[in-house]
């Protein structure tokens, strides 16, 4: 894993380095000066592309936060690598406010962005360090969201398991009555069968947390088959090419929301051979579109949704168990008409008795709800002379089966 750390800055600066490359061979060497100023305003388009969101472009990639704390003052100590000129936000606030900051070892002004301390630096790699000079150690220092690990030195002493609460507080003085927390992490998995083309499944994965700030490998987050398309998470989530998730966790309860689709209709639900899924049993539930089709789940035992934790805004929908060591299926049952089929067509009939008494003249206005192609016929001993549907004229034609006159609808 600390290889992985020290790899992964490199690899970000070769590809951010790459593309800006790329982009000024596909311009005229008359036109490369001007790239800057013709793109003031554009997106960005440098730096690798946040996971949950193609559009959006991370500025920075911070590393771990070391912090250092004693009675008669504080330190921290962090690398940054930037991918185009940002604000980049640093340790502290308005009650402490960071001193002495350096980067690469020369002392930089520190700005104030929406009450944040922060740095406006250019794209390049950073080592970044400052100081909290303090009369008596404060109870806690507020640490950028974007900072997902955070090692803490307390008088001289490495604090196993730092207080870092959800609310993005490292805490340096509480007062506590329990032990230490071990390092320990539960998650529970909610599933969201959507039908449609594609099929989509909504993920809901809760985790708790306990102990100190670290890296966790969840294991397989998604069934074989399907294709990721969004992670939302309060937390940094990654998610590999074989669909093993890993997080940067801290104490308390987190929610990761994952989204992913796929396009056959009648899919068998398994996870890959070899894979490791998060928990042994997920509760899923099935969102129909009886407008299309009918399915059904089969494979699962049906359960009481009072009875559970399903996720509010799902509990509408049937719900099941899912040991993942089995397969199921979603089965269609039936395809178009699912609701029940709506009152039949509507008649309103005037009626012209002709001069000489013989014969009858009708105009039929009909009115309804149609689910499937239709075609409407005379019947026998009538002449059809005119049709329109909408207000517009419609093309008279006779039935291949009977030969009556009708219209297409």
């Amino acid at each position: 894993m600390r290889l992985l750390r020290a790899f992964l800055p490199a690899l970000l600066l070769f590809s951010s380095t790459f593309f800006a490359g790329a982009m000024d061979r596909d311009l005229p060497p008359e036109l490369r000066p001007w790239r800057d100023w013709a793109l003031w305003n554009d997106p960005p388009q440098v730096g690798p592309r946040l996971f949950s969101d193609a559009n959006t472009r991370l500025a920075a990639w911070p590393s771990r936060l070391m912090i250092q704390a004693d009675l008669v003052g504080g330190s921290f100590q962090f690398s940054a690598l930037t991918f185009r000129e940002t604000d980049l936000a640093l340790p502290g606030d308005f009650d402490l406010w960071p001193q002495s900051v350096t980067v690469n070892g020369e002392p930089v002004p520190v700005l104030s962005r929406e009450g944040r301390p922060t740095l406006h630096l250019p794209a390049g790699t950073w080592e970044i360090a400052g100081a909290f000079p303090w009369a008596r150690m404060p109870q806690r220092i507020a640490v950028p969201p974007s900072i997902g690990l955070v090692q803490l030195t307390k008088a001289g002493q490495p604090v196993a398991n730092p207080d870092w609460d959800a609310a993005g507080y490292l805490w340096l003085q509480r007062a506590k009555t329990e032990k230490t927390d071990r390092d320990s992490i539960s998650a529970q998995v909610y599933r969201l069968i959507e039908d449609g083309l594609p099929l989509w499944l909504h993920t809901q994965v809760e985790l708790s947390v306990t102990g100190r700030s670290r890296e966790e490998d969840l294991g397989t987050a998604l069934p074989e088959g399907w294709q990721l398309a969004q992670v939302q998470a309060p937390i940094p989530v990654a998610v590999d090419e074989k669909g093993r998730m890993k997080a940067q966790v801290r104490a308390g309860k987190w929610i990761i929301q994952l989204d992913a689709f796929r396009t056959d209709p009648e899919p068998a639900f398994r996870f890959a051979e070899g894979a490791q899924p998060m928990v042994e049993q997920e509760l899923i539930a099935l969102q129909p579109a009886p407008t299309r089709r009918v399915v059904e789940i089969e494979g699962l035992t049906p359960v009481d949704v009072s009875q559970t934790t399903f996720p509010e805004a799902w509990r509408q929908y049937s719900l099941y168990a899912w040991t993942v060591k089995e397969e199921f299926r979603l089965v269609e049952k039936m395809r178009g008409m699912g609701l029940p089929q709506p009152a039949g067509l509507t008649v309103a009939r005037q009626m012209w008795l002709d001069q000489d008494g013989a014969n009858f003249t009708w105009e039929d206005t009909l009115t309804g709800a149609a689910q499937k192609l239709w075609r409407l016929d005379v019947t026998e001993g009538r002449e059809l002379g005119a049709a329109r549907i909408n207000g517009e004229s419609q093309l008279i034609t006779r039935s291949p089966a009977t030969g009556a006159p009708g219209v297409e609808v």
